[in-house]
């Protein structure tokens, strides 16, 4: 999983809960760091920050799509709007998320993101 949220506090509070329910984590400060890092396109899924430093999370997803990664994105906000959520979904992203509902929905929310992108056993 990759994690990209350019406040310290945030990122490692976040970091540590996904941890604590066994996903491993990779945690970024900006999004160029993200990008700059090969490993990057092995990842399950992604959380990003829609004002992520060095970028935002529209422009971590496009550059991880520009390098083949597949996988299911989730986009994190202080500004939650109808205009986000729509803008977000065209880009790509599973699913927008407030920051304010973080604490209560975050683990469940990628739970069910990554799920979902699995493929079904036939």
């Amino acid at each position: 999983m990759l994690l990209v949220v350019s406040a310290h506090d945030v990122r490692r509070a976040l970091q540590l809960r996904l941890r604590g329910h066994g996903l491993d984590v990779r945690a970024y400060g900006s999004g160029s760091a993200l990008l700059a890092d090969p490993r990057a396109v092995s990842a399950a899924g992604l959380v990003a920050d829609d004002r992520a430093g060095g970028g935002n999370g529209f422009g971590v997803l496009k550059g991880l799509r520009d390098r083949g990664w597949t996988g299911p994105a989730l986009l994190i906000t202080e500004t939650l709007s109808a205009e986000l959520t729509l803008r977000a979904r065209e880009a790509g992203f599973s699913k927008v998320l407030d920051k304010a509902e973080l604490d209560r929905t975050l683990v469940e929310v990628v739970d069910r993101m990554l799920q979902s992108a699995r493929p079904s056993a036939a």
